[in-house]
């Protein structure tokens, strides 16, 4: 999977030498989760339920758009997630994304431009806290895919600000829940974000 990422990821950037505009957006996302958690082990009984997340986060955005309006987009984010389906208060509670994708961007005047984009990334983070002198933890690690799209407006030739809107369904790869064996997540993922842009 590291390998496949990495090929990806030298593909694209090789493919940036031929953007007619570079964009790069830093903003806030508030990613909201609602995933199916189903607990395999030979300590424990198997059992499933909910796991709902909120978060708040940090978005670094760079979208790439060639001169045919193809449009290539990597994003590193990293959020401070919190559950009600968790203990309170966990000394550990984050999560870092990366996500790469392509699609196309539709000028829809000199100031404001749409993209739709298809999505692909791996998302990995969980939590751990502390229980009568005892270390649990909760690990994370999804491959996901969905569709971003982004609204992107600019005051000048080379500021701006943007909106973008995505959407995943997170498959699980390999999460764990302290001992007690394989912790399986998959589900639904909507990301909002909110930031300011940079073109050249």
């Amino acid at each position: 999977m590291k390998k496949i990422i990495c090929l990806v990821a030298a593909a694209v950037l090789s493919a940036t030498a031929f953007c007619a505009e570079h964009t790069l957006g830093l903003g806030l996302s508030f990613p909201i989760s609602s995933l199916k958690a189903k607990l395999k082990g030979d300590v424990a009984e198997e059992w499933e339920d909910d796991l709902s997340q909120t978060a708040v986060g940090v978005d670094l955005t760079y979208l790439c758009v060639l001169d045919n309006a193809v449009s290539i987009k990597l994003d590193l984010g990293f959020d401070n997630i919190s559950s009600n389906d968790v203990p309170d208060d966990p000394d550990w509670h984050y999560d870092f994304i990366f996500d790469i994708g392509a699609g196309y961007t539709f000028p829809i005047n000199e100031k404001f431009t749409l993209s739709t984009l298809g999505m692909v990334g791996i998302n990995y983070g969980g939590y751990d806290w502390e229980l009568k002198k005892k270390t649990f933890f909760i690990t994370i690690f999804t491959f996901d895919i969905g569709a971003d799209v982004i609204g992107k407006y600019k005051f000048t030739d080379h500021f701006g600000v943007f909106a973008n809107l995505g959407l995943r369904y997170s498959i699980n790869l390999a999460s764990n829940y302290n001992d007690y064996g394989d912790f399986e997540t998959s589900g639904i993922r909507f990301i909002p974000t909110l930031g300011a842009s940079w073109i050249f």
